[in-house]
């Protein structure tokens, strides 16, 4: 079957610093292993085409925006340039050039990579598959809620001052919602990164499965553990990261020296353009700062413990699949693993109910051995039975029926 795949804003990515690029690459993958002829548009990005890419895709397409109307461009100026696009399609063109591009390779499905790239994609004429990795009126709620309040020596900092400031939204946040509600309606089904943003999508009547991002198989380390498991921040420094940090910084760490101290930290992921006082303060605390790591597994250890104390339920945490294929426990919130119910805590996972109980189960890891290796093994042996690229590909498989199926009726 002939499928056209749509991106925005960036390229599918092998090595990627983000899960949704990570994301995008499987789905083409996974499209190819099912024996499916994919073309590739990216709309709106430079990114260069990896090869990884070009040998999985019959065609490559890269769509830059045509120059916004005359009558819109004192709005784009003003406006936030991620709500601009949704509140004015017409702003960029990229629907008509979709519209173009199908029209010329007659694909029998669109599959579509983000809300910008369904609301692009010609959904009355094609049987559409929105892969949704986030809700984006759920991400400015969260950026909302924890937006750092301006201190007075920030004033005094132009560039942490420029940071701060964002330009207004296209439209309020219920307008939002109700617009990407509208759209994953439109599409004849949609693929939630996300088991609790399926489900919320399904109790609104819209066909939804859940397949996480998990990436290309990872072996089974070899390694022996032989020291204590050490503390890892891992990921690329996004909404939800920016969130954990400052919950580790102001609630875990200081609940870790009431119970004995910190243990040993890393950093691991890609780092900020504009480093804030959170990420400040861990370049002081942390004990190793590596970056952008391409290969783990010479970082990883079976058991250490990735940290992520995330309280809002928004999108997937692909850190908790790769971090599993290495026998890497995670460690968080009860509401952190909402999005990954495969996840048991105290099996293969650490899921608390505050930052005390938080500190004082991570304390217990660093001192039973015993425990914090049944915990990797534990992790390892889930990634092995759900979270392997082999293990989604009946779930792709059944989606694109469903989409098809949806279509005919």
């Amino acid at each position: 079957m002939r499928i056209l795949q749509i991106s925005y804003g960036v390229a599918p990515k092998r090595l990627a610093p983000g899960g949704g690029e990570l994301g995008m690459f499987q789905n083409l993958c996974a499209l190819r292993a099912l024996g499916h002829e994919v073309h590739l548009a990216v709309l709106g990005s430079n990114d260069p085409i990896t090869d990884d890419v070009r040998e999985r895709t019959a065609t490559t397409h890269q769509i830059s925006a045509t120059r916004t109307p005359l009558a819109l461009r004192p709005l784009a100026r003003v406006l936030n340039p991620e709500t601009f696009p949704l509140r004015f399609p017409s702003s960029t063109g990229f629907a008509d050039a979709v519209d173009d591009l199908a029209r010329s390779l007659k694909p029998a499905l669109i599959w579509a990579d983000s809300v910008w790239a369904l609301a692009a994609a010609p959904r009355d004429r094609y049987p559409v598959v929105f892969g949704n990795y986030d809700f984006l009126f759920k991400l400015k709620t969260v950026r909302k809620s924890t937006a750092r309040r301006l201190e007075p020596r920030d004033l005094l900092d132009v560039k942490a001052l420029r940071a701060r400031i964002h330009r207004p939204d296209a439209m309020t946040l219920s307008t939002l919602k109700s617009l990407e509600l509208r759209l994953a309606g439109e599409a004849a089904h949609v693929m939630c990164v996300s088991a609790s943003e399926s489900e919320f999508l399904q109790t609104r009547g819209i066909q939804s499965t859940t397949i996480p991002i998990v990436g290309p198989t990872i072996p089974k380390p070899t390694v022996v553990r032989d020291a204590k498991p050490r503390f890892f921040l891992f990921g690329n420094h996004n909404t939800a990261h920016a969130s954990a940090l400052a919950e580790i910084r102001h609630r875990l760490w200081p609940a870790l020296e009431k119970v004995g101290g910190p243990g040993e930290w890393h950093q691991l992921g890609k780092p900020p353009k504009r480093p804030d006082q959170d990420w400040q303060w861990m370049e002081r605390s942390f004990q190793h700062i590596h970056g952008f790591v391409d290969d783990l597994a010479t970082v990883f250890r079976p058991g250490d413990i990735s940290v992520v104390p995330y309280r809002h339920d928004t999108g997937f945490r692909t850190k908790f699949t790769v971090a599993a294929g290495y026998g890497v426990v995670s460690a968080g919130y009860q509401e952190s693993f909402l999005c990954a119910p495969e996840f048991t805590p105290s099996v293969n996972c650490i899921a608390a109910t505050t930052a005390e109980d938080l500190a004082a189960t991570l304390r217990r890891v660093v001192d039973d051995h015993a425990w914090s290796s049944s915990l990797g093994e534990g992790a390892r042996e889930l990634y092995e039975k759900t979270y392997t690229f082999e293990a989604q590909l009946p779930r792709y498989a059944q989606v694109l029926d469903s989409a098809l199926a949806s279509r005919r009726t």
